[in-house]
């Protein structure tokens, strides 16, 4: 079904699906980034897994960023903040690319 492309919100729509479209044609071109993206996938399933575990053993919500910290040192021996630092990252979604890097061996 296709709308009257003049109507802005139909326009805006069919720019944002364009987008759309060529973003996922530049992620599966590429089968490091079909890879990554299981990977992130895999850690985000195991991350609320693990939230879920630690809330049934009694970690508060509130209480639920020093438990996660808590992992990157073990793991890292430093702190979220720190690993962040280390890495060089300043985005969103740290931690799957963490520890894709880590799996991964890169």
């Amino acid at each position: 079904m296709n709308g009257d492309p003049h109507k802005p919100q139909v326009a805006a729509t069919q720019v944002y699906f364009a987008g759309m479209a060529e973003a996922a044609r530049l992620l599966y071109s590429n089968p490091e980034n079909i890879e990554r993206v299981q990977i992130r996938d895999e850690i985000s399933q195991r991350e609320k897994s693990l939230s879920g575990v630690a809330k049934s053993a009694g970690v508060i919500a509130e209480r639920y960023g020093l438990f996660h910290n808590a992992g990157y040192m073990g793991m890292y021996n430093m702190s979220y903040a720190r690993l962040k630092e280390y890495k060089g990252f300043t985005g969103t979604g740290f931690s799957a690319g963490c520890y894709g890097e880590a799996r991964t061996g890169r």
